[in-house]
């Protein structure tokens, strides 16, 4: 089964022998690429693969063999930027299937699900939160990829102790739409303008994001600066003045800033319905 391939093949899973020899296999060529050698611990890592893999076996091969149409899949979408432009959108997907359902794709993660909330609505909103912050935007790029016919862009959690596995969205949901192209188009346009910034403070000035924490270049960075957060968060708060004559690249950097802030009110919303 080819990248490309529109053959659509009924995938069974491997035998657990196979699975061992696949891990294993993985696993020392992944070592190799680092530069590591250290006996045994290929072992380990395979091991400590092993209960994600399940989980992925778990979620789609109880019921039988999957109608996978091709995997590591990569595709390209076109998407406007703010002036209506067409643009090329690059992506790649896990898993591409087709069920009776329509194309389903899937996007594997190994971290935390983005919400814990226990209604589905509330992990609707928090996921549509993220889109139009302008992250997990791969999903509902998915969507663009059917050409119109019936599908669902997910994402697959694998930790062992995930309750909520699944995080999906459906063709035609409009709220997902129109959140996506918002905030590809404000994206875009800071590319053209250059208006590159480094987002070492939330939207409210308070609080550092959680990437900064594990960013490969944060000694570089003026995350520890508070003049510099300072200054680049009052011309974020000076800039949303309506008397403020704005150049296009001062505009187009102010949008993409504005993208993860919420609306009066939400934050305290989000939590009550978190508890």
């Amino acid at each position: 089964m080819g990248e490309g391939s529109g053959v659509r093949s009924l995938v069974p899973w491997p035998a657990a022998a196979d699975v061992d020899r696949i891990l294993l296999d993985v696993a020392a060529k992944l070592l190799a690429l680092e530069g590591i050698g250290l006996p045994g611990l290929a072992w380990a890592l395979a091991e400590r693969a092993r209960p994600l893999v399940e989980a992925a076996r778990t979620a789609d091969w109880t019921a039988g063999d999957v109608p996978v149409l091709r995997a590591e899949s990569q595709d390209e979408v076109t998407v406007c930027d703010a002036a209506g432009r067409p643009r090329p959108l690059r992506f790649r997907a896990d898993r591409v299937d087709r069920t009776d359902a329509g194309l389903r794709f899937t996007d594997y993660k190994t971290g935390r699900p983005l919400s814990g909330a226990a209604k589905a609505e509330v992990r609707r909103r928090h996921f549509l939160d993220r889109v139009r912050a302008g992250t997990y935007l791969q999903a509902v790029a998915y969507l663009r990829a059917a050409g119109g016919e019936p599908a669902l862009g997910r994402y697959l959690y694998l930790r062992p102790d995930a309750v909520e596995r699944e995080l999906a969205v459906t063709a035609g949901d409009r709220d997902f739409a129109a959140a996506f192209e918002r905030a590809t188009g404000a994206v875009l346009a800071a590319w053209d303008a250059g208006s590159f910034f480094p987002r070492v403070v939330d939207t409210a000035g308070r609080n550092e994001p959680v990437r900064c924490s594990y960013c490969p270049v944060a000694e570089a960075c003026l995350r520890l600066d508070s003049g510099a957060r300072n200054r680049l968060f009052s011309w974020t708060e000076r800039a949303r003045e309506p008397d403020r004559d704005l150049t296009a690249a001062e505009q187009a950097a102010l949008a993409v800033w504005r993208l993860p802030a919420k609306e009066t009110g939400a934050a305290a919303a989000d939590e009550g319905e978190q508890a």
